[in-house]
C-alpha cells in the first residue's frame, strides 16, 4: 500500500528558485537580469542587474550568501550597488540573454506625487483662544503647513 503524503499549512506563494540556485547554473552571473514574481504586480518594471553572487559554501542547500547588484525600482535606475537581502526566497526568475534587452527597456517611470495639504484649518479651540487674545492672528482661519525635507531620492 502506498503512503499518502499530506501537506499541512498554507500553500506557498513563491514560484521560482533562489538566487543562489540560479547563480550555480551560470558561468558568470555578472550583468545578468533577474526579477522576483512579486515585482510584477506594479505596472512599472522592477528588476536587478546582478554584479556579484557569493553563496555560503558551508551551507549544503545553497540558500544563503551575499548578492550585490544594481536595482531598477519601478522604472528608476539606481547608480550604486545594493546588497540583495532576499536572495534566499524561492521567488527569483532569470531572464534569458536573448530577451534581456527587450525586458530592460524602461517605458514607464513611477512619479512620486506629494499629496499632502499645504494649509490646515485652525482647530476651533485655538481659533477662539486667538480671538480672545485679540492678536493680528485672530483673523486667520488656516495656517500654512511645513514638512521636514527628506535627504536624497528615497523610493525604497
Amino acid at each position: 500500500m502506498a503512503k499518502v503524503i499530506r501537506y499541512v499549512g498554507r500553500e506557498s506563494h513563491f514560484k521560482g528558485k533562489t538566487l543562489f540556485e540560479i547563480a550555480a547554473n551560470l558561468k558568470s552571473c555578472k550583468g545578468r537580469v533577474v526579477y522576483r514574481q512579486g515585482f510584477l504586480k506594479d505596472p512599472e518594471k522592477t528588476f536587478v542587474i546582478l554584479e556579484d553572487v557569493k553563496p555560503n559554501l558551508s551551507n549544503e542547500d545553497f540558500k544563503s550568501g551575499t548578492v550585490t547588484g544594481y536595482r531598477v525600482f519601478r522604472g528608476h535606475k539606481f547608480d550604486r550597488l545594493f546588497q540583495i537581502n532576499s536572495g534566499m526566497k524561492q521567488d527569483w526568475h532569470l531572464i534569458p540573454k536573448a530577451e534581456e534587452a527587450e525586458f530592460c527597456k524602461i517605458d514607464k517611470v513611477f512619479q512620486v506625487v506629494d499629496t499632502r495639504p499645504s494649509t490646515m484649518t485652525l482647530p476651533p479651540v485655538m481659533a477662539a483662544k486667538l480671538k480672545s487674545l485679540g492678536t493680528e492672528m485672530s483673523q486667520l482661519t488656516e495656517i500654512p503647513m511645513k514638512y521636514p525635507k527628506k535627504k536624497g531620492k528615497r523610493l525604497l
